[in-house]
């Protein structure tokens, strides 16, 4: 069974990293947060961390890169160190033709010395509807960790936003919040995209320090915020009704 986000980040505050970690689902923003903290768990944040970090660490698109590539990476032994780090990006294991033996002997039995992430963003396993996803996430799942990311809701959104606010530095309230999503739509990438253009704006206007933060107001939101396309429609039809 897939792991939820809880479960994931529960694991990587306590526990070793696992050999074999599957990141897939709706929010792609997730998917590539979590394989950096998965990256830092097992390799450490930096060179200060592991002056080693470089040569351990490799990190592949899976749409360009020859499995053979992938599998050499993956079994090769550590530099100097206990363990090391495969990063593969998108590698569509359902087009793995010719390579799908190799592809679950690798998921079958990940290396003891190797942290091997697929991380799925424009890709996204069909466990339903593909026999071949559906092998191979279950390996992963017996043999290492999966996670699904969901949408997130409009609330977690909400709080997330209004959180990322003050860590940059401004104010951000709960009705507000929930206007950019509106405005905006629920995908993470977007909205943090959105809340770091914002957050600029509202620092940039502020013409003295204060003790008082920036705020992002609704009126900065309304004007400022890129609209998606039902949000645009909606204020279509309302000027057309208006001049009517």
């Amino acid at each position: 069974m897939a792991w939820s986000e809880t479960e994931l980040k529960k694991h990587l505050k306590q526990d070793q990293p696992a050999r074999l970690y599957v990141l897939y689902g709706e929010e792609p923003y997730l998917t590539a947060y979590y394989a950096e903290l998965i990256v830092q768990k097992a390799m450490g944040k930096d060179g200060e961390d592991n002056p080693l970090r470089e040569f351990n660490y490799r990190k592949f698109d899976g749409q360009e890169t020859a499995w053979d590539t992938i599998e050499e990476a993956a079994e090769a032994l550590p530099l100097m160190a206990e363990r090391k780090c495969v990063l593969v990006k998108d590698y569509d294991v359902a087009a793995a033709g010719g390579n799908w033996d190799r592809v679950m002997a690798l998921a079958e039995d990940p290396p003891e010395d190797t942290v091997l992430i697929f991380q799925m963003d424009s890709i996204q396993p069909d466990s339903r509807k593909n026999t071949k996803w559906r092998q191979f996430l279950a390996l992963a799942e017996k043999n290492g960790i999966c996670t699904a990311f969901k949408r997130k809701t409009e609330g977690e959104s909400v709080k997330l936003l209004c959180s990322g606010a003050s860590r940059r530095g401004c104010v951000l309230s709960t009705d507000t919040a929930r206007l950019l999503v509106e405005q905006c739509g629920n995908d993470l990438n977007l909205l943090l995209n959105e809340l770091d253009k914002l957050c600029a704006m509202a620092l940039g206007m502020a013409q003295e320090k204060t003790d008082a933060l920036p705020e992002i107001t609704r009126d900065l939101v309304e004007q400022a915020a890129t609209k998606n396309l039902e949000a645009s429609v909606f204020d279509l039809s309302k000027a057309i009704l208006q001049n009517h």
